[in-house]
């Protein structure tokens, strides 16, 4: 039995414990949060008692051994590294880190400690994407040409104080999402040129971004925009025999 702590009790934690409880031989035996309203929350909608506003004693009663980190991502190299003194693996929302330095923090903090980590990148398992990998995978597209990846968010998490508060804005807990999906592909990016557009503050909602990058696997072309109508996730896979569409937001 998997015994699992929950660190971070914002919107996502539901999803989280969700597919926590479809998963046999895990208990879920620790909620924290700094905040009580959204501690409480989260107990009383997934009937949790054991429901904590302090960290240490978290880990002091419910003694997990692994914990999933759902807090803004500046908190998490402090929190990572806490999780595997302590002897828990480790699951990261992304984005990893708010830089390369505290980024490597953590992975050198796994290594240390022998510890198991892993960052959610969700969408990659989602049916349609492990499909469209496995027939590049197995050649039935052919020589792989480009991948292009053209995303629509919801721009809700864009009004977020933490969010803002990170180096890229906003974009910077978007993006992530678009750069695993496209390197699952292609794989190593060699190369990369770039262009945003910001609509009045540099935080904007309504902030646009293109990357163009050369990778080991072939090229692809990154469209992230918020302000964009309809909401979409689609993923444009062009191989020598065949052409793949894959619609994330309808799997």
């Amino acid at each position: 039995m998997r015994r699992v702590g929950i660190i971070g009790c914002g919107f996502v934690s539901d999803g989280h414990l969700a597919c926590l409880r479809r998963i046999p031989d895990v208990e879920v035996v620790g909620l924290v949060d700094s905040r009580q309203e959204a501690v409480d929350r989260l107990a009383a909608a997934f009937d949790i008692d054991s429901a904590y506003t302090d960290v240490g004693t978290m880990y002091g009663e419910s003694g997990p051994d692994v914990v999933h980190i759902l807090t803004p991502p500046q908190s998490h190299a402090d929190l990572a590294l806490d999780a595997m003194r302590r002897g828990c693996d480790v699951l990261l929302e992304k984005p990893m880190a708010p830089d390369a330095t505290a980024s490597r923090r953590i992975l050198d903090g796994a290594r240390e400690h022998d510890k198991a980590l892993a960052l959610c990148h969700n969408f990659l398992f989602l049916p349609c994407v492990q499909r469209a990998l496995d027939m590049v995978r197995n050649g039935d597209v052919g020589d792989l040409i480009s991948v292009d990846i053209a995303w629509r968010p919801p721009n809700r998490g864009f009004h977020v104080s933490w969010t803002q508060e990170l180096p890229g804005g906003a974009m910077h807990e978007v993006l992530p999402h678009a750069i695993y999906l496209q390197r699952a592909f292609v794989g190593e990016v060699k190369h990369i040129a770039g262009v945003t557009r910001r609509g009045g503050d540099a935080r904007s909602p309504d902030c646009e971004i293109r990357l163009l990058l050369d990778a080991e696997r072939g090229t692809s072309h990154v469209e992230v925009s918020p302000s964009g109508e309809p909401k979409q996730f689609l993923i444009r896979v062009s191989g020598t025999r065949m052409n793949l569409r894959v619609d994330l937001s309808t799997n």
